[in-house]
């Protein structure tokens, strides 16, 4: 038996063993959320994907077993998708919204032994023994599809992805790759505000914004106005940077959710910016009620705590719940009727229990009368 140690790394230099979990050939783990995920070789049984519940690190427990027909090798994770590479099957997808039932919903057969693997934008990078770097398109999960592969010289063991390049380590040595020329990928905002941009009613807003492409396509700069005032104004310049001017009145006294679009045809890189009017905590008194259902969370990335603000037009019942990465339910904050006006609370990063959650992923959403909206949180400690 061989085991799964986490250990407390708080004082690098003096590591501290928490629990131990035992398997028989654990082979690589990728922890997300409440959970790590392991692979297991143990040839002729227990070769698969252990799920192990990480919520009480002192307290291990196993939460499901996925079985391989061959050894996995190696096992990342993004959003609610854990890519599996087993052994001479490829790459395998699973649906991991229920931890205790992981689901297959996708497969790719590589035609190599499927060593090593990382995952970058929408695709997996896959270092396929000798059949060399295998590139697959992972932006629709259930449909895995090869774009393009590189020949590398000798046997590729593992692979990283950093900036424009791929790394690969083979028997011979380190190939280094580019492969933005044979595949598409997701054009990215470079310069733009990614917290909340706060104004004095009155106040002229000016920003300069710029994206990139490393396929060097033609971009096009859009701005979703959806509840800005019409003398908001966005310019694409055509150079991969734009212009947007506001000059905000004493009416702009609420929150505004505007989405930022940067896009080649096929792909996008679509950013939300929060506006709030930097006084809106004392406009909750104003006679003038908020003529629409609004949501915000800041600071967003938070640490300690984050501050939820939202407006109700008129009276309602309000439900205000915080959700994980899975749907489970985190905390309820607000489950009462209100009163129409602006309104705040604040979530601590604990949950029902008062326990303190881990970082990650969360999901606000509130339910007011007939509206729903969900906001995105990343708790980072």
């Amino acid at each position: 038996m061989t085991p799964l140690i986490a250990l407390d790394v708080a004082n690098p230099e003096q590591p501290q063993e928490i629990s131990v979990f035992e398997f028989y050939h654990p082979k690589d783990v990728c922890v997300s959320g409440d959970y790590a995920f392991v692979t297991d070789c143990n040839l002729g049984e227990h070769m698969g994907l252990f799920t192990i519940d990480i919520s009480d690190i002192r307290e291990l427990s196993e939460v499901s077993f996925f079985e391989t027909r061959t050894c996995p090798t190696d096992v990342a994770v993004h959003n609610q998708y854990v890519y599996l590479l087993v052994d001479v099957l490829g790459l395998y997808v699973l649906d991991v919204t229920n931890p205790e039932d992981p689901r297959q919903i996708g497969l790719f057969n590589t035609p190599g032994a499927a060593e090593g693997l990382w995952l970058a934008y929408d695709y997996a990078y896959i270092a396929d023994g000798y059949a060399g770097l295998r590139v697959i398109d992972i932006s629709d999960p259930e449909n895995p599809e090869e774009v393009c592969w590189f020949d590398t010289p000798g046997y590729a063991w593992d692979v990283c992805v950093y900036g424009d390049l791929v790394y690969v380590a083979d028997q011979t040595g380190m190939g280094i790759y580019d492969c933005s020329e044979t595949i598409n990928v997701v054009p990215q905002w470079t310069e733009i505000p990614r917290d909340t941009v706060e104004f004095d009613p009155g106040e002229l807003i000016e920003l300069d914004l710029a994206a990139r492409d490393r396929n060097d396509d033609e971009l096009t700069l859009e701005l979703a106005a959806i509840d800005l005032p019409d003398a908001a104004s966005f310019t694409d310049n055509g150079d991969r940077t734009a212009s947007f001017r506001w000059q905000t009145t004493e009416a702009d006294s609420g929150i505004y959710h505007p989405f930022f679009i940067a896009g080649d045809g096929e792909l996008n890189d679509s950013v939300e910016v929060v506006f709030m009017n930097r006084n809106l905590h004392s406009v909750e008194h104003d006679s003038a009620f908020p003529h629409r259902y609004l949501i915000s969370t800041y600071p967003n990335p938070f640490n300690a705590e984050t501050l939820i603000r939202y407006s109700l037009p008129s009276h309602s019942d309000v439900n205000l719940t915080i959700f994980d990465l899975y749907g489970r339910q985190v905390k309820t904050l607000i489950d009462a009727p209100q009163k129409a006006g602006y309104h705040t609370a604040i979530w601590d990063g604990r949950n029902e229990n008062d326990i303190p959650v881990s970082s990650g992923l969360y999901f606000c959403r509130i339910n007011a009368g007939n509206f729903t909206k969900v906001r995105k949180m990343t708790m980072v400690k």
